[in-house]
């Protein structure tokens, strides 16, 4: 599955487009275990990455929208003091 977007593009709700990215996944409607995930409405979907044998992750959750610039920006950089609009 492969998207096109352009850094300038925007997103209204990054959890929103987030969770439909998921679930138009082929992974996720082709394997029976992963169709019966759910994804809980209460958690916030957040970008990052582990670091070493911490067991915190180093992420922000995604809050609103904004470009998908300001996403990049927050996986290069997850404890950045970026604000999405």
């Amino acid at each position: 599955m492969i998207i096109q977007l352009q850094k300038l593009d925007r997103v209204d709700d990054w959890q929103e487009y987030l969770r439909i990215q998921v679930q138009d996944h082929p992974a996720w409607k082709s394997f029976p275990n992963v169709r019966t995930q759910e994804i809980d409405p209460n958690k916030l979907i957040c970008v990052g990455y582990w670091e070493g044998g911490s067991t915190l992750p180093n992420a922000n959750e995604l809050i609103g929208g904004g470009s998908i610039s300001d996403l990049l920006k927050l996986v290069d950089n997850p404890k950045s003091t970026i604000s999405l609009p």
